[in-house]
């Protein structure tokens, strides 16, 4: 029985602000379970607003319509929305981006080094957190994942994340450098523009948050897969045709 959770930061902030404070965003997620399960992990990302300054400038330069600038916002942090692009870009006012979106976003988001500060598996694992959480692209941007099919093995510093009953309940701790959303969902999701509220858990700076859950499988019937897509609604994994990412 699997699950899965993901982190997303929530919102731009100043990186030369949070390299001051003292204070750190900690989240520990204490995973309770009486079946075997792969843990999977993920954080998305926002920039910090220096970043996202210096970038315009440089696209648009110094005396430029700051209209733009929330053009380039809309470009990298995709909220459901888009006024300013259908505003000034769809009607030919402003001469936008009409490519390199991926480039632009990416120069916009914080790195893995920059989100990260610690992180511990089991209270007494201390690991690498660029190393093993890998880059992932969902349709709400660039997020890091930490997954078992990342995990080699064969590598110095592999890392079971397997829990079950007779090894009892897991926990992760990460440290952060900002304030950061937690997705919950299944092992075949990603994060997505229409995940439900309260599977959202927020993690903000200054306090340390621990979430506790219970994992409760649901298996379809053996019949379930001869009735239409149309009909029931959902896909099983062999009928997705859509190529997101290599593990996904």
């Amino acid at each position: 029985m699997f699950t899965q959770v993901n982190l997303a930061q929530m919102g731009c902030q100043n990186k030369h602000t949070f390299s001051t404070q003292s204070r750190l965003s900690r989240v520990k997620y204490l995973l309770n379970s009486y079946y075997s399960r792969r843990i999977n992990y993920y954080i998305f990302i926002y920039l910090m607003a220096n970043t996202i300054i210096d970038i315009e400038f440089r696209i648009f330069g110094n005396n430029r319509n700051f209209n733009l600038d929330e053009i380039v916002k809309e470009i990298t942090y995709f909220k459901g929305t888009s006024y300013y692009i259908n505003e000034f870009c769809m009607t030919g006012q402003y001469n936008c981006p009409k490519n390199n979106f991926s480039k632009i976003a990416m120069s916009m988001r914080s790195t893995c080094d920059e989100v990260f500060l610690n992180c511990t598996w089991n209270d007494n694992r201390e690991f690498d957190c660029c190393k093993h959480f890998v880059l992932t692209e969902t349709e709400l941007g660039i997020c890091y994942t930490l997954t078992m099919e990342n995990e080699s093995p064969d590598s110095d510093d592999y890392i079971n994340m397997y829990s079950n009953r007779d090894t009892g309940p897991s926990n992760l701790l990460i440290k952060l450098s900002s304030p950061s959303q937690v997705f919950i969902h299944s092992v075949v999701d990603v994060p997505y523009y229409n995940t439900i509220s309260t599977d959202i858990l927020p993690a903000m700076m200054g306090i340390f948050k621990q979430y506790k859950f219970v994992i409760k499988d649901i298996e379809n019937e053996d019949e379930v897969k001869f009735v239409g897509i149309t009909q029931r609604r959902c896909r099983f994994p062999l009928e997705n045709e859509l190529v997101v990412s290599s593990k996904y």
